[in-house]
C-alpha cells in the first residue's frame, strides 16, 4: 500500500513540474512524458484539481494543460512538501510520502503567521484527510468538540483495532491530539482508565445531558504522548538486553519518560507493546528477556523477517 501511494506521489509531482514549468501540455504530450495511458493522465490530472492545484485548460483544437500561479502554504514550503500535504499529513507510515509531508508539516509553524496559524493546524488535517479516508461527518465532530467544550459525557459505538465488532461505551472526552492521525483522549467509565480513541473508528455516538468534572489529580497533566502509548490496554514493563554501547547512548538520549537503564539491561513501561518491538527490531543489538509473552513475540516478528 505504501508503494503505490509513493508510486502515484512521484508521477503527479513529476507532472506538477513539467506542468508548471511549461506553457501548457496536452494529454498526449503528458502520456509520452510520464509514460502512462493518456487515460491514467486525465484521472491524474481530476487527482490534482481534488488536492486544490490551480490545473488551467486552453480553449482550442488540442486542450493544452498547465499550473500557473501555485500558492503554496508557505515560502519555506517546496513543491514536493506542498503535494505531499495535500496527499498525505495523516499518513502514519515511514515511507518518503510519509516523511515529506511532516517536513511540511513543521514547516506550517513558521510559514503561517497573523494569528492564522491556530486555524491553519486545527482545520488543514480534517480538510485534506477527507480525501484519504477521514469518515467523521460535521456532525459528528460537532458532538465531540460540544461534549470537550461543555465537559459532558458521550455515549460512543466504538470498535477498537482488535475487535470483531464494535461495541457502546460511556466515556468522559478530555482532549483532542494530533500525532500522525487524530485521537481523542477519554476517560473510559467501564474500564476506570483513560484511553486514547481513534475518531475514525467511532461508528456512532450521542451526547448525554450528564456533566462530568476532571479530577485534580489530572488537571496539569503533560498534554504530549509518546507514541508507544497510543494503542494497547494496561502498560506492561518490558525488560531488554542492550550492548554497552546503545546503554550508554539511551542513558544520554531518554526514549520514554518510564525508562530506566542499569548495566546493559534496559526496562520501560508501555502500552503498545508492537510499536516498541518495531523500534527494537531496528537497533543494532537489542534483546527482549521480559515478560515471556512479550519475548515470543518479539522471536515472531524476527522470524518473519528471516522469513
Amino acid at each position: 500500500m505504501a508503494e503505490d501511494r509513493q508510486g502515484k506521489f512521484q508521477v503527479l509531482l513529476r507532472m506538477l513540474t513539467r506542468l508548471q514549468s511549461s506553457s501548457g501540455m496536452t494529454v498526449v504530450e503528458l502520456s509520452q512524458e510520464i509514460g502512462t495511458s493518456k487515460r491514467n493522465i486525465q484521472r491524474y490530472l481530476e487527482d490534482l484539481r481534488s488536492f486544490n492545484y490551480p490545473v488551467e485548460v486552453s480553449q482550442g483544437q488540442t486542450p493544452r494543460y498547465s499550473v500557473t500561479n501555485q500558492r503554496q502554504a508557505g515560502a519555506l514550503l517546496n513543491l514536493e512538501e506542498t503535494l505531499a500535504l495535500a496527499m498525505t499529513v495523516p499518513l502514519s507510515d515511514s515511507c518518503g510520502l510519509g516523511q515529506a509531508a511532516r517536513r511540511g508539516w513543521d514547516k506550517l509553524h513558521y510559514a503561517v503567521v497573523n494569528g492564522q496559524e491556530r486555524r491553519a493546524k486545527s482545520e488543514l488535517p480534517e480538510l485534506l484527510s477527507t480525501q484519504f479516508g477521514w469518515t467523521l461527518s460535521a456532525e459528528t465532530m460537532q458532538t465531540l468538540l460540544l461534549a470537550l467544550v461543555e465537559k459532558r459525557r458521550l455515549r460512543i459505538l466504538y470498535r477498537n483495532r482488535t475487535a470483531v465488532e464494535a461495541e457502546w461505551r460511556v466515556v468522559e472526552p478530555r482532549q483532542m491530539f494530533f500525532q500522525e492521525r487524530w485521537y481523542v483522549r477519554v476517560f473510559d467509565a467501564d474500564k476506570q482508565e483513560i484511553r486514547n480513541f481513534r475518531p475514525d473508528r467511532i461508528h456512532d455516538l450521542e451526547l448525554l445531558s450528564e456533566n462530568f468534572q476532571v479530577p485534580l489529580s489530572e488537571i496539569g497533566l503533560d498534554p504530549h504522548f509518546h507514541k508507544w502509548d497510543l494503542a494497547g490496554e494496561q502498560a506492561v514493563e518490558v525488560h531488554c538486553q542492550v550492548s554497552p554501547s546503545l546503554a550508554m547512548w539511551l542513558r544520554e538520549n531518554p526514549v520514554h519518560p518510564s525508562q530506566r537503564v542499569e548495566g546493559n539491561s534496559f526496562w520501560v513501561c508501555v502500552r503498545d507493546v508492537d510499536a516498541l518491538i518495531s523500534w527494537i527490531l531496528g537497533l543494532t543489538y537489542c534483546r527482549v528477556q521480559a515478560p515471556d509473552w512479550v519475548r515470543d513475540r518479539y522471536r515472531e516478528r524476527v522470524q518473519a523477517l528471516l522469513e
